[in-house]
């Protein structure tokens, strides 16, 4: 007897570019794997500039992406499921909804006959949009909503209009926090009897922990983006100040963001070079791994709806200082008596300061391992698992299996296109895993640029220069199993490119990303007819 199908829909989900994007979707659907066969189906914002630009190579770019669908290459193996990666172009200046509408139509398109038992969107805008859309009549449809943008969705009629809708199809809409469900309840009162509230799960129990209490607070962990929502100005003003006087004090960032220059600035500014550590964007379980070395997480953040980080520190056996910024102070509540202290949003560095005194000053009051029970009692992938269980309409499962990896059959040569090179983070980790495969690997692209390029415009001379640098993708040579060539399409981000790639190389077979599991999967069909 086939097992039931869960099909989940994310705008964010973990690749090899960005190991961090979407965890928690991860999380729930890694839970979900005990009982269920997972397909995640991640729809990927490309940039594509002006309108004019866009519409002029529509057409060509969706018959790469349609053909892409029909040979199997926005497939990858992950962990406990299928990840297909669905990309679709944006015009500069869209609105929340034009994108999402966007992202619907990239979906249906790719996946015609997509079946699922339940359908699991994530982000109520996105992933909720294309669930609803596109649930067969007999599924179940659930959404959870974790997004801190949902407020500004919210705000807007046509974001309201198309939350209406989801709610109407969904049988819940599940909100990571009590103020989440508050927000919805407010502008969307009618659909009370959907809205609950289910934290991200965490596994406490399997988490790596630190043997006990530390002795003093001087190791600092922050682990999050580099952005203003996230405190991080307070953060450092905070670690600056502490630093002065303690000689061993370290502060390692975990995180990337929009803030890293001026953060680097600042570091060194200080004199602090040798003793602020900014890691970038790692994936989970090395931070999961790395915590336990630590003594203290600060999270200064001005707005959160859980805040995971905070709860996996506590689970790695790690006091915690944290704001009361939404979803902190519901996910922790009365045991943050007995892991750590909350402060309040703010620009001084004061408060933190205080608090960590504080802490270190009564570190033997502290029960770490009280505060992880009261948690996985609340949270923990057992009580999560069975609240799933209760809105998919089934049965509670067990853990979930663990995948073997497959056996991968690497192409002989990988062509990376990166027109624009100042996204090369998005595509190196891909490259070293073709290389470390025995795959001959070449960057087409141009030189470092100094500043960030604009965007590609409908001029001829631009298109003709995007023209020749594809042109060098040599064609696919006879290989003994596994493709010849394969295009990795990962930093081509927009239509122009796309279709161009595509006039001057249909039969070299293009790839969304490489799959870590299997680098062998059939080329693309050149020949076949165009997707209609």
């Amino acid at each position: 007897m086939s097992r039931r199908q869960l099909g989940v829909l994310t705008p964010w989900y973990p690749s090899l570019g960005n190991p961090v994007l979407g965890n928690f979707v991860a999380e729930w659907s890694r839970l979900a794997a005990g009982g269920f066969d997972v397909r995640v189906v991640n729809s990927v914002e490309w940039p594509g500039g002006p309108a004019e630009l866009v519409e002029a190579h529509r057409r060509a770019f969706d018959e790469v992406v349609a053909r892409m669908a029909r040979a199997g290459a926005l497939d990858a193996r992950g962990d406990f499921g299928r990840i297909t990666r669905v990309p679709h172009v944006l015009v500069s200046g869209w609105s929340v909804p034009e994108r999402a509408e966007s992202a619907v139509r990239a979906v249906a398109a790719a996946l015609p006959d997509f079946e699922a038992d339940v359908l699991h969107g994530h982000v109520g805008y996105f992933g909720g949009l294309v669930a609803a859309r596109l649930a067969p009549a007999g599924a179940r449809v659930v959404v959870t909503e974790h997004s801190s943008e949902a407020r500004t969705v919210l705000a807007d009629p046509r974001g309201r209009e198309l939350y209406a809708e989801v709610l109407e199809r969904a049988s819940a809409l599940t909100c990571v926090s009590g103020p989440v469900r508050d927000l919805f309840l407010e502008h969307l009162p009618e659909h009370r009897d959907k809205v609950v509230v289910i934290p991200n799960p965490v596994d406490f129990a399997g988490a790596p922990r630190r043997a006990g209490l530390p002795d003093s607070l001087d190791r600092w962990a922050f682990v999050g983006g580099l952005t203003e929502l996230k405190g991080v100005r307070r953060l450092l003003a905070a670690f600056t100040a502490f630093a002065s006087g303690r000689a061993r004090a370290s502060l390692d960032l975990f995180g990337d963001g929009p803030l890293r220059a001026e953060l680097d600035q600042a570091v060194a500014a200080a004199g602090l070079g040798g003793r602020v550590t900014f890691h970038g964007n790692v994936p989970k379980a090395t931070v999961l791994e790395a915590l336990p070395a630590f003594d203290v997480l600060v999270g200064p953040s001005r707005y959160e709806t859980f805040h995971l980080a905070v709860s996996e520190a506590v689970a790695a056996g790690l006091p915690v200082v944290v704001t009361r910024s939404g979803g902190p102070e519901e996910a922790l509540g009365d045991t943050m008596r007995l892991c750590g202290r909350f402060i309040d949003v703010a620009d001084s560095p004061d408060e933190i300061l205080d608090a960590v005194a504080d802490l270190e000053q009564h570190l033997g009051t502290l029960d770490l391992d009280g505060a992880r029970a009261e948690l996985d009692a609340r949270f923990g992938p057992a009580a999560v698992r069975a609240r799933l269980a209760d809105l998919y309409g089934v049965e509670p499962w067990g853990d979930p299996p663990h995948s073997p990896r497959a056996t991968a059959t690497p192409p002989e040569r990988v062509e990376v296109f990166a027109r624009r090179t100042w996204r090369s983070p998005a595509v190196e980790p891909q490259i070293a895993l073709a290389r470390s495969a025995g795959a001959d690997v070449e960057v087409v692209g141009v030189p470092q640029p100094a500043a960030r390029p604009a965007p590609l415009t409908v001029s001829q001379r631009a298109l003709r220069k995007a023209g020749r640098l594809l042109a060098r993708l040599r064609p696919p040579q006879p290989t003994g199993g596994g493709p010849g060539t394969v295009a990795l399409l990962g930093d081509m981000t927009s239509a122009a490119d796309v279709a161009t790639f595509w006039s001057a190389h249909p039969s070299v077979r293009p790839s969304v990303e490489l799959d870590p599991t299997d680098f062998g999967r059939p080329p693309v069909d050149a020949h076949a007819a165009p997707a209609r």
